[in-house]
């Protein structure tokens, strides 16, 4: 899994690349890697992100909150990934 990460580092995501389709992030809320600060970010290159944050979570929800983790895959999906914004 960490394989890729020299490839992402190297070409980091540019200023102006977005991508307009549906996207769902699903974070946890201990986690230090994802600040309530970077959702702006989030927004910018990913306007229409659904946000998810599993609040007893930390940076791997999937396993530490499996059944909550689940809950908003499934309904991430059911909704086409896109905000109730």
């Amino acid at each position: 899994m960490t394989a890729a990460l020299p490839d992402l580092i190297a070409a980091p995501v540019g200023p102006e690349e977005r991508f307009a389709g549906p996207a769902q992030f699903i974070l946890g809320g201990k986690s230090h890697f994802v600040s309530a600060e970077d959702h702006a970010g989030i927004r910018r290159h990913f306007p229409h992100a659904r946000i998810d944050v599993v609040a007893g979570s930390g940076h791997n929800p999937h396993m530490e909150q499996r059944e909550e983790f689940v809950r908003l895959v499934l309904e991430g999906a059911a909704s086409g990934g896109m905000p109730d914004v």
